[in-house]
């Protein structure tokens, strides 16, 4: 029964953050998420229902989950699921984004949501990410169908801006001259090819 109820959470996060070709911004995936943080992965195992990673924490980026230093054992998707497993290098330095996962007569556990390798572009984008503005996807691909969110409160992504500054980019409030904090797409000032 353990093991049913391990292998139905991991695949509801798996549905929760989509492994397919719906495109996301990694804004949603960190806001989405209960906690942040970087570490160095000590000890990995890839099991068919699991993956189970020994993490040494170097920096907390969204919430507290531990202090520097301390070690966390975190849940991955393993061999078995149909997103594939979450592979973390060992002593390699990753971000991470988790969730905590509670079952009955068990301890709670946190379950990978995103992993980066650690690099300061990524670690720098993150820092400007705005958790009260929300990043919608409007493609021909994936059209908008019923947005609850208020237009001051997100960025619409349409062929526009889905360019090859996407990844590098956020959604976050700034003053208008009409007034109030409106959520507005920032991107990097660099040319993308054409098209």
């Amino acid at each position: 029964m353990l093991l049913l109820a391990s292998l139905l959470g991991l695949n509801l996060t798996s549905f929760a953050f989509g492994c397919g070709p719906f495109i996301q911004h990694d804004q949603n995936r960190f806001c989405r998420s209960e906690f942040a943080f970087t570490g160095f992965v000590l000890q990995s195992t890839e099991r068919e229902i699991e993956s189970v990673f020994l993490i040494q924490l170097t920096s907390n980026l969204k919430g507290r989950i531990a202090l520097p230093g301390q070690l966390l054992t975190i849940y991955g998707r393993g061999s078995a699921n149909s997103c594939g497993p979450h592979r973390l290098n060992r002593l390699q330095g990753h971000i991470i984004y988790v969730g905590r996962s509670e079952f009955p007569d068990e301890a709670p556990r946190f379950e990978i949501h995103e992993h980066h390798d650690f690099n300061l572009v990524q670690l720098n984008s993150i820092a400007n990410y705005d958790c009260s503005c929300e990043v919608e996807i409007d493609l021909p691909q994936q059209p908008l169908q019923g947005s609850t969110v208020p237009p001051g409160d997100k960025c619409v992504i349409t062929e526009n801006e889905y360019d090859c500054r996407f990844r590098q980019g956020y959604c976050s409030r700034r003053r208008s001259f009409l007034g109030g904090d409106r959520c507005r797409w920032t991107v990097p000032n660099t040319v993308c090819p054409r098209r």
